[in-house]
């Protein structure tokens, strides 16, 4: 279980690796649950400063969708 805080976001995400057969890992499976762990690590950052940019919008004199 690999666990991704920032600040007030808490996810979980569930990281198994597929049996293999004789304890020995094909490379692509490896390859793809350390590409997919840092893709959703990515996803996580990237979704808290949207929403930090959201809620604490850059100063303009302009206001605000009105």
């Amino acid at each position: 279980m690999l666990i991704s805080k920032f600040s007030n976001l808490l996810i979980l995400f569930p990281v198994t690796l597929p049996p293999s057969a004789y304890g020995l890992r094909s490379i692509t499976s490896s390859l793809f649950f350390r590409l997919e762990t840092l893709f959703l690590t990515f996803l996580d950052l990237l979704y808290y400063s949207m929403n930090q940019l959201f809620i604490y919008p850059f100063y303009t004199n302009r206001p605000r969708f009105v």
